[in-house]
């Protein structure tokens, strides 16, 4: 899963000539191949100014490991805890 601060779908371009759609949610079923079939006539045409989302440059996430730490070592906890207490 990946998330932004953005609300619609992205067009990345990860490396030179390494293209890649991302952020659909559910949006994906639709949106997917149209802006894969648009990311595609771009190529071919070396057009992609064309897109109908701007070309951006993926960012490193900011803290990888954040989300594994709350979970493991705070929320599975409690909730064995919670759980032995009859709480939940």
């Amino acid at each position: 899963m990946a998330l932004r601060d953005q609300a619609f779908p992205g067009v990345y371009e990860a490396a030179p000539g390494l293209y890649g759609l991302m952020h659909f949610n559910a949006w994906g079923n639709i949106m997917a191949p149209l802006l894969g079939m648009r990311l595609a006539q771009g190529l071919v045409e070396d057009r992609l100014d064309r897109m109908p989302f701007p070309l951006t440059h993926p960012r490193a996430v900011a803290h990888p490991g954040k989300q594994s730490l709350l979970i493991r070592r705070g929320l599975i906890p409690a909730a064995r805890v919670a759980q032995t207490l009859g709480v939940i």
